[in-house]
């Protein structure tokens, strides 16, 4: 919205989330283990979510953490990010990396870990972020697009775009940090649910049609 007025698109905005399965994303402590586990979700697209900076960042913060882990999921390829993952020495002990998966493994895949990870350097508001909040899992993301409106420090940490070592930093923070994901799941119910949502999509839809918006 902002960014639309800061170039004269006047209007009469109303704003309406991403809308969240709360039912499917939900916390799940039997799945948690002793290991520390840092998630990255996306297209794995470098050009616009960075992952090579993700990589690059944790194999920094490894060195002083060698029982953390790095998952990645994505449905891009693969390849030319394992490839530099092993240049940097990380292997299967610390790191994998999978293709696309249906959104009920993602659930899981959030439920079994204790961060998520997003370096992007651009984004609207990050859907993945609010399925991460739904399971109770706070999320370290670049400071871009709409996610300062939902990420805060009760919620995780937000870091500057393109700066590797601010990234490897905020993983060594995070481990001292501690959250509710009680109230990080809250807020997603409360804003981003299915119900919530079409209740603002049918708020909309019915103050158009009734001439609410000229």
């Amino acid at each position: 919205k902002l960014n639309m007025i800061k170039r004269n698109l006047s209007c009469n905005y109303n704003i309406i989330g991403n809308v969240i399965d709360t039912n499917l994303f939900k916390p799940n402590s039997e799945l948690k283990t002793d290991r520390f586990i840092f998630l990255h979700v996306s297209n794995l697209d470098d050009k616009i979510k960075n992952v090579s900076g993700i990589i690059e960042a944790f194999s920094q913060f490894y060195k002083n953490r060698p029982d953390s882990l790095l998952r990645i999921v994505g449905d891009g390829d693969i390849s030319p990010h394992l490839k530099y993952a092993k240049s940097l020495g990380l292997n299967e002990t610390n790191f994998s990396i999978e293709g696309e998966k249906p959104l009920e493994d993602i659930a899981i895949e959030m439920q079994r870990s204790n961060c998520l990870v997003l370096n992007s350097h651009f984004e609207t508001q990050g859907c993945v972020i609010l399925e991460a909040f739904s399971c109770g899992l706070p999320v370290i993301s670049t400071d871009v697009g709409g996610i300062k409106e939902i990420l805060n420090s009760e919620r995780g940490i937000l870091i500057e775009a393109n700066k590797p070592d601010q990234l490897s930093d905020a993983m060594e923070s995070i481990l001292d940090l501690s959250f509710d994901p009680q109230a990080m799941r809250a807020f997603v119910i409360k804003n981003f649910s299915r119900e919530v949502i079409s209740e603002k999509f049918d708020h909309v839809y019915k103050k158009s049609i009734n001439g609410g918006y000229q």
